[in-house]
């Protein structure tokens, strides 16, 4: 988080601020959790002992940054120009690579407790992104009476990649 305030003059102030944000995790999922004792029975040679790399990875991304004008007309009005651009990126899969989806499809072990190879067929990208601006002016008439009149204008952007039953993207 950082903001930026520039006052070139008494009657002009301008505004930058930014919020950034990064998260990534992992679900635990008991079936792909076998702790690597030794193969399972069932399990073909050369399996590997664990398939933790079968749990889902999740990475959220946030950017936020906002650039604001103010400048006073008089002591009674002034006007404001913002601009804000915001996206959310929001990314859930277990592989980065989509063929692997394809092919290692999830087989489980003789007795149906752990997963032994695969993945969880979950992949779902998005990523959502907002610019706007704004234009306010507002004027004081008296000490009951304020008037604002303004500008709002939005574009709103979903994008959305994902694997659905069946495999289709």
């Amino acid at each position: 988080t950082a903001k930026l305030t520039i006052s070139p003059s008494r009657m002009i102030r301008l505004n930058l601020s930014t919020n950034i944000n990064s998260e990534e995790l992992q679900i635990y999922e008991h079936a792909f959790a076998h702790d690597g004792v030794g193969p399972l029975i069932g399990a073909p040679p050369g399996s590997p002992v664990n398939n933790l790399s079968g749990n889902d990875r999740i990475s959220t991304r946030t950017y936020q940054y906002i650039l604001s004008w103010t400048h006073t007309l008089s002591a009674k009005a002034f006007y404001e120009f913002k601009l804000n651009r915001f996206s959310r990126q929001y990314f859930d899969r277990v592989s980065d690579n989509l063929s692997d989806y394809f092919v290692n499809q999830i087989r489980f072990n003789d007795g149906e407790d752990f997963i032994i190879r695969g993945y969880d067929p979950r992949f779902f990208d998005q990523e959502d992104r907002v610019l706007q601006g704004k234009f306010d002016l507002t004027y004081q008439a008296d000490i009951n009476h304020n008037l604002k009149a303004g500008l709002d204008v939005a574009k709103h952007r979903v994008w959305r990649h994902q694997i659905l039953p069946g495999g289709d993207i």
